[in-house]
């Protein structure tokens, strides 16, 4: 009987291979060997036979005595486990044809060659899942991945499995094409979400099931569990910015770490750091006497390369170019910040930390026609190396603008013209509700089509929003001066400043001739980084200088001069 030793069977795709396998009765024809990596020694599942224990999947003579395949798409290092079988497409001696297939597709290819030799059929049962699972990993859709994700969005569309139409219906979005957004921003955090708080089960379950009933309750707690992500995720953000609150531009890189945090979340929070302030992101969280982390990276960095050239400082690491995970001591942490952070100087340059939007062209949102965008949608699905075509727009002045969604936390504008006005959404930005109104920006948008109450518009998806070029005004030695003065002319007695930014722009421009958002917003960066302004809850605080400030002193003020060349 051929020893069969399994590695990664609680996951996702390998908990519903498992499921599979027993349904079919396959582990009556293998002896079974269950490894795990953090509890060794505790009872097996009983489909693994009577009376055993999972064996430590860090031993490597155990592990070369069983038949073992591994499924893999990460890089590989230099020496591989001794297992019966290493299917990674990133083998240096692997001539598969198409290399970026996530973990998955390199599953789902598996099972079509068993599938092949047994049944002598191919399969192509499931693509839904597979289709899923490659969107929510982040591979490139090219190639292979772009057909299979494809046939799968095609598939979740007409006849989805049970598990993933609860999804559907639990998420608003039944009875539309399903595409790549909704799988990557609806289904997938859903799906995800027990794997992060709790144990992926739940998951799987809910793709394994058969009736309607029950997928919809897995699927009602699932969404339940997403929603209490999202609350453990916005925690663990603010503490993270929390200890960014020195952050300034000279900053190359973030490496924050946390005692308690949710290791299930740390990816997302990563993500969201590098949103913010475009910077390689590594959040860690404790867990014993290590650290284990997620890192998330920019244009023009490898992370995996980043990482390994950290290796002295790491216990463990793995990922792809954008993506990875890492583990460390916890007394090397500050260790490993400098190294990382030095790398990543010497191989990004200022302009590198400058996000950057490739348009395809400029065209004002009311040229657009239905029949237009949907053209424009034959080129989905979109996504990592097919991404969706952005078009700009400059000098433009919304009609409205007003915050919408909880807590006000999504910006809602009216664009275009009087006679056709367009919709406009920009996710995660409420608080420009009383700025964009004001002065006139360059937009970066992708036109789509809103489906509501049976009518069809189109409505632009908002990317950016930067200040035209005549408000992209940075402020010199004499205009400091003038905010500066204007500053001490707001404050209280105290000391204190009870106005926020916006306010404080309106202010000015009543009074001393009108300065952008954008203006006010880099002088008083520039007065914080020199110690002469501290933020608070309500408003601003003044310092009085201590002896002459040098402007250079203010990283945002020097790499401003560097960029014009002044220095």
């Amino acid at each position: 009987m051929k020893k069969l030793g399994i590695v990664g069977w609680r996951g996702m795709v390998g908990s519903v291979l498992v499921e599979r396998m027993q349904a079919e009765g396959d582990f009556a024809h293998v002896e079974t060997t269950l490894f795990s990596t953090s509890q060794a020694g505790e009872a097996a599942p009983a489909f693994a036979g009577s009376g055993k224990t999972l064996q430590d999947a860090h031993n490597l003579d155990a592990l070369a005595a069983m038949d073992i395949i591994i499924t893999d798409h990460h890089l590989p290092g230099a020496e591989l486990p001794p297992a019966y079988a290493v299917l990674n497409p990133h083998r240096a001696d692997c001539s598969y044809p198409f290399k970026e297939l996530a973990g998955v597709g390199v599953t789902f290819k598996l099972v079509q060659a068993l599938w092949q030799v047994e049944e002598e059929r191919r399969y192509a049962e499931d693509i839904d899942i597979v289709a899923l699972g490659t969107v929510a990993d982040l591979v490139p859709l090219v190639g292979e991945n772009r057909k299979i994700v494809q046939m799968g969005l095609s598939a979740m569309s007409a006849h989805p499995c049970e598990g993933i139409a609860a999804l559907i219906r639990v998420a608003g979005i039944e009875g539309k094409a399903i595409n790549t957004g909704m799988v990557g921003f609806q289904l997938a955090p859903r799906l995800n979400a027990a794997g992060r708080i709790e144990t992926a089960r739940s998951g799987v379950e809910l793709l394994i099931s058969e009736e309607v009933w029950e997928a919809d309750r897995i699927a009602g707690e699932l969404n339940e569990l997403n929603t209490e992500r999202r609350d453990l995720e916005q925690g663990i953000l603010a503490e993270a910015e929390e200890m960014l609150a020195d952050f300034t531009p000279d900053v190359p890189a973030i490496v924050v770490a946390g005692e308690e945090w949710n290791p299930g979340v740390i990816g997302i929070v990563a993500s969201r750091l590098v949103d913010q302030y475009y910077r390689p992101s590594i959040v860690l969280t404790r867990q014993g006497d290590v650290y284990k982390g997620s890192c998330r990276s920019i244009a023009g960095l490898h992370m995996y390369e980043a990482l390994a050239a950290c290796r002295g400082t790491l216990i463990q690491f793995g990922g792809h170019a954008m993506a990875a995970g890492l583990t460390l001591a916890c007394d090397c942490v500050e260790d490993f910040r400098t190294t990382f952070a030095n790398y990543v100087n010497t191989h990004l340059t200022t302009d590198d930390f400058t996000p950057k939007i490739s348009i395809e062209g400029i065209v004002a949102p009311a040229d657009w026609t239905l029949s237009a965008v949907e053209q424009l949608a034959l080129l989905e699905p979109y996504g990592m190396g097919n991404p969706r075509p952005v078009f700009g727009v400059r000098d433009l002045r919304p009609r409205t603008a007003s915050a919408i969604g909880a807590d006000g936390k999504h910006l809602r504008m009216e664009v275009g013209t009087r006679d056709k006005r367009v919709a406009a959404l920009y996710w995660n930005y409420g608080e420009l509700a009383e700025l964009v109104t004001e002065e006139a920006g360059d937009l970066a948008y992708t036109p789509s089509i809103n489906e509501w109450q049976g009518m069809r518009s189109v409505q632009c998806m908002v990317d950016s929003i930067m200040p035209a070029v005549q408000e992209r005004v940075f402020p010199d030695r004499t205009l400091l001066k003038t905010i500066y003065a204007f500053l001490k002319g707001c404050m209280d007695a105290d000391g204190s400043i009870p106005y926020g930014a916006v306010a404080l722009t309106q202010h000015f421009s009543r009074r001393m001739g009108h300065i952008s958002h954008y203006t006010m917003d880099c002088a008083l960066c520039i007065f914080r980084e020199l110690g002469m302004l501290t933020q608070e809850e309500d408003g601003w605080r003044l310092i009085p200088p201590q002896g002459k400030l040098e402007l250079m002193d203010a990283p945002t003020f020097r790499r401003h001069a560097e960029r014009k060349g002044d220095i």
